[in-house]
C-alpha cells in the first residue's frame, strides 16, 4: 500500500509527536481535534509547512486520508475505572469516513479487548465494510518519555493487528519511519505490552518507596543500598525513591489491568492494587513527615513558611497531569497551610485549577528567601536538580531558620555542608539535631482485602 495522507485523531504530546515525524517523512499530515486551542497551537507550530493543517471539523481532515492514527487520552474515572468515552467518541466519528484499504492505528493506552470488541463493535454499527477485507485495524502503544531526548524514531514500536493482513499493514506503515518495529501475534498481546511495562514501574518504584521507608526508619541511607546494589551485572534493575508517581501512564494504567481482571472473574492483581495504593498516598506521607520533622526542628512555630520546589511531575517539563505536587499542596492546605510555588518550568497552573480548589501562592525568584523573620521549609518535589543553583543563588538564604526536605537526593553534599543546611532524605540526616526521629513505618498499615 502507498501511504501518502495520513490524519491524527488527538493534538496533544503524542501527536505533536507523531506530526514531527510524519512530516520529516514527507507524509501529508492533517490533525483532528475537538480543541481549538489545540488546533491553533498546532497551525501555529508548523505554520510554515504547506503539508500541514489540524481542525476541529472532521469533514476537513478525514475525508481523503490513507491512515489514520488515534492517540486520544485514556483517563480514569474517580472510581479508577478506565473512561472510554474518548476513544468510543473517536469510533462514532470514523463511522461515516471509513473506506476501503484505510489503515487504522490506536496508539492510545487500552486494555485488553477494546480494540476488537468496544472500538469494532461502535465502528462497524450499520456498515458493510469488514475489517482485514475492507479496511485494516492494528494497536502501537506509544513509548513516548516526556522530557526525554531520545529520537522518536529510535524507539522500537509494538505492533499488533486484528488478523495477518492488518499486521502486514501495519508493520509496513511504521517501518516507514520507525527504525524498529516489533510484530507481535495479536492485538491483545499489543495492548497488554503497554499495561506490563508501566504496572512494572509503579510496582517497582512502590517497592523502592517502601524499602526507602523501611531504610529511613534504621537511619540508613537507601540510596547508599542502591548504589551497593547496582554493582551486581546482572538481576538486578536500579530504581529510585520520591514523593510519588505522575504523568497520564504510570499512575494511570495499572488501573487498566486491575480492573480488567475484575471485570472478567480473572481475580485480583494483588501486588499492582498495593503498589497503587502505596504511590498514591505518597505525597500525603511526605507532607505527614515534614509536618512531624518541623515540630520537632523548629522551636519557634509562628512565622512558617512552607516553599514546594518543582510542580511538574518531572522535572524540566510543563506538565501538571497527576502530579505529586498537587496532592501535596492539598494536603497541606488541610492542615490550613498555604504554600509558596517555586515553579522554575513556568507551569500554567490554572489549566489544573480553574475552580481555585488549591490555595497556594506563586512568588517570583528574586523574593523567596529574602525574609530573615521567617523559618523557611523546602519540599523539593519531583527531583529537580536545579535547585542546586537556585539556593547558591540566594546571598540571605539562612540556614539557620531552613529545613530542606529532598525525598529525590538530589541536593548536593557540598551544598549541605558549605551552607550548613538542615537536610533530611531517606535515611539522611545532616545539621538536624533530633533525637526520637519520627517513622515512616506509622503511615504503611493498608491490608488489601477483598470482598469476592
Amino acid at each position: 500500500m502507498i501511504f501518502k495522507n495520513v490524519a491524527i485523531i488527538g493534538g496533544g504530546i503524542i501527536g505533536t509527536y507523531n506530526c514531527e515525524i510524519l512530516l520529516k517523512n514527507q507524509f501529508k499530515v492533517s490533525v483532528y481535534d475537538i480543541s481549538e486551542e489545540a488546533c491553533l497551537k498546532l497551525n501555529t507550530k508548523f505554520s510554515d509547512i504547506d503539508n500541514f493543517i489540524a481542525s476541529t471539523n472532521p469533514n476537513d481532515i478525514l475525508k481523503t486520508i490513507d491512515a489514520v492514527i488515534i492517540c486520544v487520552p485514556t483517563p480514569i474515572r474517580e472510581d479508577k475505572t478506565p473512561n472510554s468515552d474518548p476513544l468510543n467518541s473517536v469510533a462514532l466519528t470514523l463511522q461515516k469516513f471509513l473506506k476501503q484499504n484505510l489503515l487504522i492505528t490506536i496508539e492510545s493506552t487500552i486494555w485488553p479487548g477494546y480494540s476488537e470488541k468496544d472500538f469494532l463493535e461502535i465502528l462497524l454499527d450499520n456498515s458493510k465494510l469488514e475489517v482485514e477485507k475492507d479496511f485494516f485495524l492494528i494497536h502501537s502503544p506509544e513509548r513516548v518519555n516526556p522530557g526525554d531526548t531520545m529520537n522518536f524514531a529510535e524507539i522500537a514500536r509494538v505492533v499488533g493487528g486484528y488478523g495477518p493482513n492488518s499486521l502486514s499493514i501495519g508493520i509496513q506503515f511504521y517501518s516507514i519511519f520507525i527504525n524498529e518495529v516489533i510484530p507481535v501475534k495479536s492485538l491483545k498481546v499489543a495492548e497488554l505490552t503497554k499495561l506490563l511495562e508501566n504496572s512494572f514501574r509503579d510496582i517497582n518504584i512502590a517497592f523502592i518507596n517502601e524499602f526507602a521507608s523501611y531504610c529511613n526508619d534504621f537511619k540508613i541511607s537507601v540510596f547508599d543500598v542502591i548504589d551497593a546494589a547496582s554493582s551486581k551485572p546482572y538481576s538486578f534493575l536500579p530504581h529510585y525513591p520520591g514523593s510519588g508517581v505522575g504523568g497520564e501512564c504510570i499512575p494511570v494504567d495499572p488501573n487498566f489491568l486491575i480492573w480488567s481482571a475484575k471485570d472478567n472473574d480473572i481475580g485480583h492483581i494483588t501486588l499492582a492494587e498495593r503498589a497503587r495504593w502505596i504511590n498514591d498516598n505518597r505525597p500525603k506521607q511526605i507532607v505527614d513527615y515534614t509536618i512531624r520533622l518541623t515540630n520537632l526542628f523548629f522551636k519557634n512555630h509562628e512565622n512558617l513558611k512552607f516553599f514546594i520546589f518543582g510542580i511538574s511531575y518531572k522535572p524540566r517539563i510543563k506538565d501538571l497531569r497527576n502530579a505529586p505536587s498537587l496532592t501535596i499542596i492539598k494536603e497541606l492546605n488541610d492542615h490550613m497551610i498555604i504554600p509558596f510555588l517555586i515553579d522554575i518550568d513556568e507551569n500554567d497552573f490554572s489549566s489544573v485549577d480553574p475552580n481555585l480548589k488549591y490555595k497556594i501562592t506563586q512568588i517570583n525568584t528574586e523574593n523567596s528567601f529574602n525574609d530573615n523573620n521567617t523559618n523557611n521549609i523546602v519540599i523539593i518535589v519531583n527531583g529537580d536538580n536545579r535547585i542546586n543553583s537556585y539556593i547558591s543563588n540566594f546571598e540571605n538564604f539562612k540556614s539557620e531558620n531552613s529545613l530542606i526536605i529532598d525525598p529525590h537526593r538530589c541536593v548536593k553534599n557540598e551544598l549541605i555542608e558549605k551552607l550548613h543546611l538542615p537536610y533530611w532524605s531517606y535515611g539522611i540526616l545532616r545539621n538536624l539535631e533530633i533525637d526520637d526521629l519520627p517513622k515512616f513505618s506509622d503511615f504503611n498499615t493498608k491490608e488489601i482485602t477483598h470482598d469476592n
